[in-house]
């Protein structure tokens, strides 16, 4: 558990959370206490101006007697929760609302430099443009020593920082499920996907992963699915061929041995007649195991391919003079079309033979005497591809049988029976052969008008 994706997932995820909130709620903190004390230092710049402009206000009114004047400093500094100090111009001390009840003569005169050096603040004052006297306003709710704010500002700020621990505490609690959440939405997927596997290893080849979770992990399933229907798709492709290879051996084989019986037993007798019908069944398994034995070095590309540079000309001049006679002598039309310069690819002299003829051989067997089969060699100049193609006017190939007829021993007409309709190899030979030279096979048909297969090859001229 503790060494799997989402155990592993799931830590780094809260880790960098926690991570996160806890530097988020330094910053905070200190941010929230810094602008805090820059707020309450500007509100009581803004009291202590307020003061003073009472007091100035007080002190421009010459017509009120001083114990009025001195009740007013009083009421203010109550009000406001400060001491009020007035120096002369002497500077010395004309009232303290600290000692209200001393005034006039009765107080003893105190200088500047008596008074309290916390939080103090002196103003002059002004009246009629003139400097007569200053004072100094004193809060009597905090103290520089304790620390500049009041009781109540201190319990407000001591009770934000609880909310934001309080808040960073839910926010690491619901980053815990946060972080559940998305190991499990990544790490489930994953999980299935493993299991998928261990399931299309033991055999279960119809198994497929679930398109789930991120968009990366669906394109993984899509790939595991992929290839597990292409898996799938080889070993059905094996079992089959074992069938086909098995079921065309075994008519041939049968064959000889009912003519070989009923010589034996002298129901038929041995003559020229009967010996060509078991010849034909032994040329018959000879090109099987031909066929066979040229597509399974097809597969094996560095032993069954030699290329090399070879003019397509020359190698469909060649093909050409040795197929017509056997059209020919079926009364099917044969046209060759060629250019005049040289198609230089690089490939397999005997493959590339090979891999025309059998598409002419193809074409015979589907074209009826009084038909046309045509050998075309074109060069793509604006993509630099040179093409072989292979056209007839038969019957065709219908739609939904064009995907097969490259699959082994696929018959396209079903009538057809395997003495005139060949191995069923010789179009998957012609695939095979074609893409270990590095080319492509493309085929269009249509039914009643004819086929047309193309061999695509890279030119290098």
């Amino acid at each position: 558990m503790f060494n799997s994706l989402f155990f592993r997932l799931f830590l780094a995820l809260w880790f960098v959370s926690a991570a996160a909130l806890l530097l988020t709620g330094i910053y905070t903190d200190r941010a929230i206490e810094e602008d805090f004390e820059h707020f309450i230092k500007t509100a009581e710049e803004r009291k202590v101006e307020n003061v003073v402009e009472a007091v100035t206000s007080f002190f421009k009114d010459r017509a009120e007697n001083d114990r009025l004047r001195l009740s007013q400093l009083n009421h203010l500094a109550r009000s406001q929760n400060v001491r009020i100090i007035v120096y002369n111009k002497q500077e010395e001390v004309v009232h303290d609302t600290h000692d209200h009840h001393q005034r006039g003569k009765d107080m003893p005169h105190q200088k500047r430099n008596d008074r309290s050096i916390l939080e103090e603040s002196t103003h002059p004052l002004v009246i009629d443009g003139t400097h007569l006297e200053s004072v100094t306003v004193i809060p009597l709710d905090r103290d520089r020593e304790m620390g500049f704010l009041t009781p109540v500002e201190m319990d407000f700020r001591t009770r934000l920082r609880n909310s934001v621990l309080a808040g960073g505490a839910v926010s690491l609690v619901l980053s815990l499920f946060l972080s559940a959440g998305i190991s499990v939405s990544i790490g489930r997927p994953v999980y299935n996907l493993q299991v998928a596997a261990e399931e299309l290893k033991n055999g279960n080849l119809k198994r497929r992963a679930s398109r789930r979770g991120p968009q990366e992990i669906k394109k993984l399933s899509e790939s595991f699915n992929s290839m597990a229907e292409h898996i799938e798709k080889s070993n059905y492709l094996k079992k089959k061929l074992t069938q086909d290879i098995s079921h065309e051996l075994r008519n041939p084989v049968s064959s000889l041995r009912g003519y070989l019986e009923a010589f034996h037993d002298g129901v038929l007798p041995a003559n020229q007649e009967n010996l060509e019908h078991t010849l034909k069944e032994l040329e018959r398994l000879d090109y099987l195991t031909v066929d066979l034995h040229q597509l399974a070095l097809a597969e094996v590309e560095d032993k069954a391919v030699n290329l090399e540079p070879l003019d397509l000309n020359e190698t469909g001049k060649s093909v050409y003079e040795e197929v017509k006679p056997l059209l020919e002598a079926r009364n099917i039309k044969f046209k060759y079309q060629a250019p005049e310069q040289e198609l230089v690819i690089k490939g397999d002299r005997k493959l590339l033979h090979a891999a025309i003829k059998n598409l002419l051989q193809n074409a015979q067997r589907h074209t009826g005497e009084g038909g046309m089969v045509k050998l075309s060699l074109l060069a793509e100049k604006s993509q630099n591809w040179a093409v072989v193609s292979v056209s007839d006017n038969g019957p065709g190939i219908p739609a939904h049988k064009l995907p097969y007829i490259f699959e082994r021993f696929y018959r396209a007409d079903d009538s057809r029976s395997r003495d005139t309709g060949g191995s069923g190899l010789g179009l998957s030979l012609v695939k095979e052969w074609t893409r270990a030279m590095g080319g492509d096979v493309q085929v269009e048909s249509r039914e009643g008008e004819g086929s047309e297969f193309k061999l695509i090859f890279y030119c290098k001229n």
